[in-house]
């Protein structure tokens, strides 16, 4: 399977962003928020308005193959305060956060989340920025994509109450930050 084109979202792409971000959220939390907890998230900050607002700020990489849209990132400059994320380390200044990664579930599994991945750890290093995330402590599969990027833990946040995620056991994010300094070394590419 050829590897996916990781780009710059468009303004154009915005609504296809937001059904993209809509269905991920839906599928990810189904079984762990309310429906009206769901209908919030989808008809707030995942509306193609919230979005389109988001993006004068934020950066959206998409990752498309044969033209589809199969996934996103958004990156932006971290804006919560350090006391808020109890981080016990600090927040270099101009720090970035990886938002969100959101891949469609038919197309997981495929090396999409991990070229997104790349692409949004780059931007970091470009900008000389630590990179911050958060993920939900349940998402094993996600801490280890991040760990592998070089993403280690150094704090933890509660998420908002909502009833249903909390008896199962979802009222906790994980955050890893990745410092610019520790980058990985790469193997080169080979010559053609």
């Amino acid at each position: 399977m050829n590897a996916p084109r990781v780009e710059r979202a468009r303004r154009a792409d915005l609504p296809e962003l937001a059904r993209l971000a809509q269905t991920v959220h839906a599928h990810s939390f189904a079984d762990l928020l309310s429906p009206a907890a769901l209908r919030r998230d989808i008809e707030g900050p995942l509306s193609a308005w919230h979005l389109r607002m988001q993006a004068r700020s934020d950066l959206f990489l998409v990752a498309r193959r044969k033209g589809v849209m199969l996934g996103l990132a958004q990156v932006g400059v971290c804006d919560t305060p350090a006391e808020d994320l109890w981080l016990p380390c600090m927040l270099s200044p101009g720090a970035l956060e990886l938002r969100r990664i959101y891949v469609l579930p038919t197309a997981q599994g495929q090396g999409i989340g991990t070229a997104l991945l790349e692409a949004a750890v780059e931007v970091a290093a470009q900008a000389g920025a630590d990179m911050l995330l958060d993920v939900w402590a349940g998402n094993t599969s996600a801490q280890r994509l991040y760990a592998c990027a070089g993403f280690v833990f150094c704090g933890n946040r509660m998420l908002p109450p909502d009833t249903r995620a909390h008896r199962r056991g979802a009222s906790l994010d994980l955050i890893m930050i990745r410092r610019h300094r520790d980058r990985i070394a790469r193997p080169a590419k080979a010559l053609d």
